[in-house]
């Protein structure tokens, strides 16, 4: 009868560990599909760095409306890389959820941490981008603006930008966090 029981019980951990790796290889796909959903978003925000790297140059009513019409043509950019960021956390969310370690699930939430981090960066690179567009507006519409009518747009122009190095300087560090976390768990992979 012992033996019996002894039998089941190894049975029963066996499949139970075996579920348990199975979750695993899920989350492992999800975490591959975020990578992709990742990669793609970066790909986006390169491309909007190489389209506006020249911007701010204007020196004519023209000029400033062909950089104005630039950064309106980033909005649908902007929205593609929000919808790779959110569908990766979505994929990192679920994979969360799944019967994993402990120690993986603490990586997960680093790296959620790190790509929530990111997905801020894009609000706030939207935001200085709607603030740059209102700024040309009037520019635009009032050639002779005095320098005091531009500053409140030069000094929120300032602070998104400011914003923006910031949560990029956090969205780094998190990122090493979850690498060096990654390594210290010998959670495996990469």
């Amino acid at each position: 009868m012992r033996k019996v029981i002894a039998v089941s019980l190894l049975f029963v951990m066996i499949f139970a560990l075996l579920g348990c790796a199975n979750q695993t290889k899920d989350a492992n796909k999800l975490i591959d599909k975020r990578n992709e959903h990742y990669k793609t978003a970066e790909e986006v925000v390169e491309e909007l760095e190489n389209l506006t790297s020249g911007m701010g140059q204007g020196q004519t009513v023209e000029e400033f409306k062909q950089e104005q019409d630039m950064l309106k043509d980033t909005k649908s950019k902007i929205e593609k890389a929000k919808k790779e960021l959110s569908s990766g956390l979505d994929n990192l969310k679920e994979a969360k959820e799944l019967d994993i370690s402990s120690d993986f699930k603490t990586y997960i939430g680093m790296v959620i941490s790190a790509d929530s981090a990111r997905m801020e960066m894009i609000d706030l690179l939207e935001g200085l981008i709607d603030e740059a567009v209102a700024f040309y507006d009037l520019v635009i519409s009032n050639p002779n603006a005095s320098a005091a009518e531009l500053q409140p747009y030069m000094d929120k122009m300032k602070e998104y930008s400011e914003k923006l190095q910031d949560k990029e300087k956090e969205a780094k560090e998190l990122d090493e966090k979850a690498k060096d976390y990654h390594e210290e768990k010998n959670l495996g992979g990469d």
